[in-house]
């Protein structure tokens, strides 16, 4: 606010109040003293879950490709991420393991070495800062001892046994002969004998490729993993290994009949008296082996295929009662909660095997966790029934997630003419909306545009609402991004059965960057978006298409909020702008070589391999105010007041991504910073989300709540002062209100 000159002649009484008060209503904002930080909000679910398990007092740990772990301690009905902020630095987690004495020892392997916590998972410390972790096991009859299996890289083999004699705080390669064509999947160590354990070698989703050198098969040292030899070469490939806790002697092998992934499960179950010195074939059927500790001639075995309506062979439990010798089934996956309700996708193997599959309770013989590459499942009766543990119902239709979430996520728009409608887009799953704020999500994906998904999920990457008519929606729909996506448009508030094509005059293609002009007729809004790399116009409410601009690298497009001819648009090719409503021949550059990428003009498909202008948002206070995000090293946050003529840098970021503007507060905007997007990775510079309320002078980071300093998408709700929503690469979407309080401000008259 500029200074004020006023007249003495004009300075009255009246004058005075109305002007201090006037003065007084400018607003600041900044973290509510109530506030706790970013509070997470989502459908639950999301991408590959593996190593699950329970510990001595029942708490539970999960692993993830995108997110680093989950923890619960009561039984799964709440999760809660472990991240950067516990001093987890590696966002795969390929491996976890328990303490079997000392409940507050947990272990995680990575694909950044091995991270232990002793304090029951408030925080981890590395202990091993190398290689691809893929199996950890701690000897029950001498928890100080402990092995890893670590191979040089994720997609690699080489594998090397290291082993610890301090209870995992240091820790030393020891096998010698160990073949280098393995890739372990699972350590197990004799319940009496630490220094003779046994190792699961098989193919895994990234050694898939080299799946045919790679034997599916068991290995056993008797010296604590110096020296290794094959054990029962002669029952072919091997899916699963088990060690009964009570009776060491006693070993089950479940093989595969045909190892093509996917496959039946069928096989043979096989039983060694004497450690693996012979073995007896028990039935024709396979799958998981799961050996109850308390009982001791109890014997499960679990066929993970999915409950698919095609297929007459169905999952399930099977259970012995007298080591192996005579089966019954005691459960049928087709009975079994489906999660989302999609009749096939929800059980089945991890693309890491079986070992990576299921992980048993240390504390209830009964409990069971199943993971694969979007949910988690739960059993507390012995595999008779299966529940969800991802979601929780709240009204019919509508779901909130448990805390484990692991999402891709794209795009969040929030309805400016119905703040409670809010929608989601995301990666596999799709598209989701809220019509109660956030605080439960219904799935609006359709069969029509999803392709294999079927309308149980899809994917969704960029989501434009109507700011006044509150049913209206546009968006993208596909199955996979490498698949046909189509723009489609609801006006129904994106209720699942209400979309229809808007597509006309676009290239199938990937699709981009949807923008609104507000200054458009309402009935006939004049919509902007890309495909291809290339800009295209609608003037008849996102209807028909007609491409505007050949950019051949544009992703994101922006409106004036006051001045519908001027627009722009924006990626790897840079920034340009055109001053005659987008129309063809009336754009050109601006802001020079450090808004382009470093593929500028060779169009790339996915938007996590190309830098470049990663968002534009027009000013929601001041016309020919432009913000431009800028991905890449040395990048950052740049502000042009003219229209794109000159600009500002007003913050350094590699890994700048969004930034969301405040509709009620001119002073207040929040960035984010994320070196993870589809596929994870921590870098200590990426910032996460950035509050200012200085317009831009400075900034604040404000992650608190924040499991990993992500944050992608970013909005402030129109309809609430302060409040704001962002999408954390991993963990998907969170809100959170900063306190909006008057500035004290106080405006003297000039005295003459």
């Amino acid at each position: 606010m500029g200074s004020f000159v006023l007249s003495r002649s004009l300075w009255t009484l009246p004058t005075l109040l109305l002007f201090l008060l006037c003065a007084c209503a400018a607003i600041s904002a900044q973290a509510d003293p109530t506030d706790s930080g970013w509070v997470h909000t989502n459908p639950g679910g999301g991408g590959s879950f593996g190593s699950p398990g329970a510990g001595p007092t029942g708490v539970m740990l999960v692993g993830s490709d995108l997110s680093g772990a989950y923890i619960s301690r009561d039984h799964g009905v709440t999760w809660e991420n472990i991240g950067a902020d516990r001093g987890l630095t590696s966002t795969h987690v390929s491996a976890t393991a328990f303490d079997p004495q000392d409940e507050v020892i947990l272990y995680l392997g990575t694909d950044n070495g091995l991270f232990r916590s002793r304090d029951g998972g408030a925080s981890f410390q590395p202990v091993l800062d190398q290689g691809f972790v893929s199996a950890v096991a701690v000897a029950a009859a001498d928890p100080r001892i402990g092995y890893a299996a670590v191979h040089p890289a994720w997609n690699a083999l080489e594998p090397v046994v290291y082993r610890t004699e301090d209870r995992g705080l240091t820790w030393q390669p020891v096998s010698l002969d160990l073949p280098q064509n393995l890739r372990v999947l699972d350590l197990m160590i004799d319940p009496q004998k630490p220094d003779f354990l046994y190792l699961l070698s098989g193919s895994c989703r990234f050694v898939e490729d080299r799946q045919d050198e790679v034997p599916a098969a068991i290995y056993v040292s008797d010296d604590g993993g110096v020296h290794w030899q094959a054990l029962g070469p002669e029952l072919g490939r091997i899916m699963d290994f088990a060690v009964h806790s009570a009776q060491p002697d006693l070993l089950y092998a479940a093989a595969f009949a045909d190892y093509t992934w996917g496959n039946s499960h069928a096989g043979a179950l096989w039983r060694s008296r004497d450690r693996g010195a012979t073995w007896e074939k028990l039935t024709e059927h396979s799958g998981y082996i799961w050996l109850p500790r308390d009982r001791a001639e109890t014997v499960r075995l679990i066929d993970a295929r999915d409950p698919s309506w095609w297929n007459e062979e169905t999952g399930g439990v099977w259970e012995s009662a007298d080591g192996g010798d005579t089966w019954a089934q005691v459960s049928d996956s087709r009975t079994w909660d489906l999660g989302r309700d999609a009749p096939q996708w929800h059980y089945g193997a991890s693309y890491d095997g079986l070992p990576k599959t299921f992980g048993q309770d240390l504390s209830d013989s009964d409990r069971l966790l199943w993971v694969n590459s979007q949910w988690v499942f739960g059993t507390r009766d012995g595999g008779r029934t299966f529940d969800n543990l991802y979601f929780r119902s709240s009204s019919p239709g509508f779901r909130q997630s448990t805390g484990i979430d692991n999402t891709v996520m794209f795009d969040l728009e929030i309805s400016p003419a119905n703040p409670q409608r809010i929608y989601l887009g995301l990666y596999d799953m799709g598209c989701w909306r809220s019509e109660d704020g956030g605080s439960s999500w219904q799935s609006c994906n359709t069969p029509t545009f999803t392709q294999k998904w079927q309308g149980f999920g899809g994917n969704v990457t960029t989501i434009v609402a109507d700011p006044e008519r509150g049913d209206a929606v546009w968006l993208n729909m596909a199955g996979d991004l490498s698949d046909p996506q189509t723009l489609v448009r609801s006006d129904a508030g994106g209720a699942a059965e209400s979309w229809q094509a808007a597509n006309a005059g676009l290239p199938v293609s990937a699709i981009h960057g949807l923008s609104l002009d507000p200054n458009s007729p309402t009935e006939q809004r004049t919509l902007f978006v890309t495909a291809q790399g290339d800009v295209y116009r609608s003037r008849d409410d996102g209807y028909h298409w007609e491409q505007v601009f050949a950019c051949q690298g544009c992703r994101f497009t922006a409106v004036d909020h006051f001045d519908g001819d001027w627009v722009y648009a924006g990626g790897e090719n840079g920034l340009w702008r055109s001053t005659q409503g987008g129309a063809e021949g009336t754009w050109q550059r601006v802001g020079g070589d450090e808004m382009r990428g470093p593929v500028a003009g060779d169009f790339v498909e996915y938007p996590w391999e190309w830098g470049g202008v990663f968002d534009i948002q027009t000013d929601l206070h001041a016309s020919g105010v432009v913000w431009v995000t800028v991905l890449g090293s040395g990048r950052g946050l740049y502000r042009s007041r003219d229209g794109g003529e000159t600009w500002q840098k007003l913050w350094t970021d590699d890994y700048m991504r969004k930034i969301a503007l405040s509709p009620q507060d001119p002073d207040m905007a929040l960035i984010t910073s994320s070196s993870a997007m589809c596929c994870g990775g921590y870098s200590p510079d990426s910032h996460g989300a950035l509050l200012s309320t200085d317009r831009g002078v400075t900034w604040t980071p404000v992650n608190e709540g924040l499991s990993w300093p992500f944050a992608l998408a970013a909005s402030f709700d129109p309809g609430q002062p302060g409040r704001a929503w962002l999408g954390s690469p991993g963990t998907g979407f969170a809100r959170r209100t900063f306190y909006v309080e008057p500035r004290k401000r106080i405006y003297l008259p000039l005295v003459e």
